[in-house]
């Protein structure tokens, strides 16, 4: 939604970026951790895990759109700038705070990464294995092969 808005804006206003709603970008991502909830990762059950690296996952994911959608506005000034600040100001401000968003994306990777090792039936959205269809498996068969059930394709194949 965020890159819808951020492309209807640009074709609204001309493509001067998203300055005006750059406080969006100074807003807090709130997620519970171990220190304010008192229970250890482990301690959660399986569903509770998965939805807590899921829940990192997709902040993450919320982070690098932030990220992306403003990074136009802070290299290059718009022309719908308001002029009791300049252009340089608000460019700073504006660097600044995705600064600070990106700091926030790295710490939430790190998380990501530690927890993720212990939650290992978390697969990231795209990353499912795909089905192959039953006439190409039925036509291996046919000519000896063997039979699997899924396979996960890669650049190699």
């Amino acid at each position: 939604l965020l890159r819808l808005l951020a492309t209807c804006h640009d074709v609204r206003y001309g493509g001067d970026g998203l300055s005006e709603i750059d406080a969006l970008l100074g807003c807090p991502l709130l997620l519970p951790d171990e220190s304010s909830t008192g229970i250890g990762f482990m301690d959660l059950s399986p569903t509770q895990q998965w939805t807590v690296v899921a829940c990192t996952f997709y902040a993450i994911c919320w982070c690098r759109e932030l990220i992306n959608s403003f990074v136009y506005s802070a290299a290059f000034q718009s022309p719908a700038i308001l002029e009791t600040q300049s252009v340089t100001q608000i460019q700073e401000e504006m660097r600044c705070k995705i600064v600070e968003k990106l700091h926030c994306l790295v710490a939430l990777e790190e998380d990501l990464r530690h927890v993720s090792a212990k939650c290992w039936h978390f697969t990231p959205p795209g990353k499912e294995p795909i089905s192959i269809p039953d006439d190409i498996v039925d036509a291996s068969d046919r000519n000896g092969e063997t039979r699997n059930e899924s396979y996960i394709l890669s650049k190699e194949a």
